[in-house]
Parts: C-alpha cells; structure tokens; sequence
C-alpha cells in the first residue's frame, strides 16, 4: 500500500514538474514567470492546485498508512502524530529562511525545488526506519514552506484584481 500511495504522489509531482520545465524551455523568456504569461488563468490555477497537491498528498500519506507502517516498524501507530508534528515544525521554521526562493529564483522554479523534495522525502520514507521516517518529514516540511507562497505568487501574479477574490478560494 505504501508504495503504491508514494508512486501515485510522486507522479503527481513528476507531471507537474515536466509541465512546468516544459513551459521554461519552449519559451524564449528568461524569467520562469514571465514564460507563463501568455497562459489562460484556468491553467495557473490548475498548476498551482496540482503542484499542492502532490505535496499535500505526500504529506497525507503516512496518516492513511499509519497502522502498516507502524506494524512494520514495530511501534505504536498513534506515534504518526509525532510525525505529523516534525512535518509542521519544518514547515514553521523553514518558512522564514526558505522565503527568499520565491524572489530569487521565480515561483516555477520554486514549485519544482518543492516537488523534488516532495518526492525525495517519498522515496526515502521507503526505506520504513524511524530515522528515515523523521528525514522525510523535514523533507516534506520544507517542501510546504516552499510550496505555499510560490503557488501564491504565481496566482496573485496572474489572476486579475477583480477575480482574485475567487481564484485564492479555489
């Protein structure tokens, strides 16, 4: 079950990723962003949905699993709030030394840096110790600091001021 669950995930972020390093190729632009101008805002939301996605759903795994995972590791299954807990602790404290990314290198770039991590923290929760278990969860912390503000920008970006209202709802 869990590698199935971690292979549909990290699909889910492949896709999203050959998508969007697509777009930086196919365009002569030099600023990632300024690559995706030209698209319809129903494919920005789409983008910026899909690539949460694959990050939340990483993240929603080990609850899903958590009685297989802690039989095979030997534990207690109500250790997973433990883990639910490392994730969010990565995620407050990365968010604030993790923000420049956005900035520097452009939202699309900082999408992808999150969904590598996303599926680098997958594949190493394969391994099912709790050393590795925990190095995922960092993995996947900093995956959604980096995650949450580049779909921002690149909504905010291109959503006009009348819909912004009901693209961020979305």
């Amino acid at each position: 079950i869990c590698v199935h669950l971690c292979s549909s995930v990290s699909s889910v972020a492949k896709n999203v990723f050959k998508t969007m390093t697509d777009v930086m190729s196919s365009s002569s632009a030099t600023n990632t962003t300024a690559a995706l101008t030209g698209w319809p805002l129903t494919h920005m939301v789409a983008l910026a949905t899909f690539a949460q996605i694959g990050t939340v759903a990483g993240i929603a795994v080990f609850p899903v699993i958590a009685p297989k995972l802690a039989a095979d590791m030997g534990v207690d299954p109500s250790l997973v709030g433990y883990q639910i807990s490392v994730i969010y602790a990565a995620a407050t404290l990365g968010s604030p030394m993790l923000i420049w990314m956005v900035t520097r290198w452009g939202a699309c770039r900082s999408i992808q840096w999150g969904l590598i991590c996303t599926i680098i923290a997958l594949a190493i929760s394969l391994i099912a110790t709790l050393p590795a278990l925990a190095l995922a969860s960092v993995l996947l912390g900093l995956a959604m600091c980096i995650m949450t503000p580049a779909a921002a920008h690149v909504l905010f970006r291109f959503s006009p001021a009348r819909r912004r209202n009901l693209v961020f709802s979305v």
